[in-house]
């Protein structure tokens, strides 16, 4: 019994030192803790109207969505900054890029368009009174476009998202935007960009919803958590990420050959080919869904920056192949790269310097394809003429 004793009670200063060091990291984990907190107040206080700068736009600007993989939040502003650009970006108690004043009951006197789409549509670098959607931008009293489009979104999300919130709302046409540079790899894709999303495939001509893989990204949503609702947090994130990108636009070459930006059909890889049957009929899927509701339906190619700035003679090599396949199914297109080439040629800048989205310019011009009479003659069934 005695040697049990002496046993359990040897080297007791070490014991003591090893209390004394557990007391020193608690004492020092409460007091960043409370140091923490009190510097979260003062900011709150000093910059009470402080705006979440944002980063990756599905970070920030979405939330989980177990059909759709991610959805836009509600009610949420935060000035964007990526890519050496500073924006606001507001979304309306819909989730939807556009003012508070947006209704599902449809202006009196005004054509309604609802448009989807992915970060091209979204606007993507563009300030909110710059996107095409804006009245602001497009500048008709005859037309209201309604931004349903959300960044990161495949045909087949932009499908799901419209048959959820898109037919609520009254409209005279629905306006799908395709971005032939990465839709088609999004389409064939259980996973985009770090989340789990849905995704069809094609049993014989009919599609086959899949979503059973999509699981919420729980790490990412608590650190997300953190960086839109704590000001010290956001603000260092912010700091830390400017750096980052300056860095980067430092050490990036503008200098880009014909062979290093150009795209051919024979540099595509196989699977994108066979992916547009497969966005077709997704997009069919969706012209039957408006037609049932009495709605013009119409698809919008958006340009490849690569071939706009290179001059190119024609716009991505899957614009033509998707555009025959719409052309069998019945479905109107509109095709604008050539009104941007002939811009380009002119020496307009139409994208973001340091990425591949429209800037203001290009918004303009991309604004007259949804309301300008001229122009949707001029680029409507293209290559089909």
């Amino acid at each position: 019994m005695d040697r049990k004793m002496s046993s359990n009670d040897r080297n007791p200063r070490k014991l003591l030192k090893s209390k004394w060091i557990l007391f020193r990291i608690s004492a020092l984990i409460l007091g960043l803790v409370f140091a923490f907190v009190c510097a979260e107040v003062l900011a709150r206080l000093i910059f009470p109207d402080y705006l979440i700068r944002a980063g990756t736009e599905r970070n920030f600007f979405c939330d989980f969505d177990p059909i759709l993989g991610w959805r836009h939040k509600s009610n949420f502003s935060a000035q964007h900054e990526r890519y050496g650009f500073s924006v606001y970006v507001h979304h309306n108690q819909y989730g939807i890029r556009g003012p508070d004043t947006i209704t599902t009951d449809k202006p009196p006197k005004k054509k309604r368009c609802l448009v989807l789409g992915d970060s091209s549509a979204w606007g993507f670098g563009a300030n909110q009174d710059e996107v095409f959607t804006d009245p602001k931008c497009h500048k008709s009293e005859d037309v209201e476009l309604i931004n349903f489009s959300v960044s990161g979104y495949g045909t087949d999300q932009e499908l799901l998202h419209y048959e959820r919130l898109g037919e609520s709302f009254q409209a005279d046409s629905v306006a799908l935007v395709v971005t032939l540079d990465n839709d088609f790899g999004n389409n064939l894709s259980a996973r985009e960009y770090g989340y789990s999303k849905p995704y069809f495939t094609l049993d014989g001509d009919s599609l086959v919803l899949h979503t059973e893989q999509i699981r919420p990204p729980y790490a990412k949503r608590f650190r997300d958590f953190w960086r839109t609702r704590l000001v010290i947090v956001n603000y260092l994130d912010a700091v830390f990420r400017s750096a980052k990108t300056q860095r980067k636009i430092k050490t990036k070459s503008t200098a880009k050959t014909n062979a290093d930006a150009l795209l051919t059909y024979d540099d595509l890889p196989e699977e994108y080919l066979e992916s547009v049957k497969l966005t077709a009929r997704i997009i069919k899927r969706l012209q039957e869904k408006t037609k049932a509701q009495g709605r013009e339906f119409f698809v919008v190619f958006v340009p490849s920056k690569n071939h706009i700035e290179n001059l190119a003679e024609r716009n991505h090599p899957l614009a033509a192949p998707l555009a025959a396949e719409l052309q069998a199914l019945g479905i109107e297109y509109r095709e604008p790269y050539f009104i941007f080439l002939e811009k380009r040629k002119k020496g307009h800048d139409l994208f973001n310097p340091w990425e591949d989205h429209l800037n203001a310019s290009g918004h303009l011009l991309f604004a007259k394809v949804f309301v300008e009479d001229s122009t949707i003659n001029a680029v409507k069934n293209l290559y089909s003429k």
